[in-house]
């Protein structure tokens, strides 16, 4: 496992583990604000994974044209946002980024969302913001 230091409040911590990658953020008195887990697959295995059909297997998610969103929690709208980012720069090659919107009835609902030349221009966006 690969584990990076604490970060202070605006950068992704990477961690990756057999199966998923892992990625938090924390605050200035290292808080987790926000935690984002991923994996890679094939078309085939993330759309039975975002469908309900099967899970993902260790072989399933090393490598792969889709990113899956298998984790997400973020304590503000900021966080969320930079979360956002963060999957965009990470998912940025892929084709399709697949996750699970789970309610409060008890329904889940399958999602994906294609990466597209957009993701690029949202990622240098966020550069010069940041470098504002």
């Amino acid at each position: 496992m690969i584990l990076a230091s604490a970060q202070s409040a605006g950068e992704l911590s990477d961690v990756e583990d057999e199966l998923f990658r892992f990625g938090q953020t924390v605050d200035g008195d290292n808080q987790v604000q926000g935690f984002m887990g991923w994996a890679f697959a094939d078309k085939d295995k993330a759309e039975a994974w975002v469908e309900g059909r099967r899970p993902l297997s260790f072989e399933d998610s090393r490598n792969g044209d889709c990113m899956v969103i298998n984790a997400w929690s973020a304590n503000s709208t900021r966080v969320t946002r930079f979360l956002l980012a963060e999957m965009r720069r990470v998912g940025k090659d892929k084709l399709t980024v697949y996750f699970k919107r789970h309610y409060k009835d008890g329904t889940t609902r399958p999602a994906r969302l294609a990466v597209n030349s957009f993701v690029q221009s949202h990622i240098e966006r966020g550069a010069e913001l940041h470098a504002q």
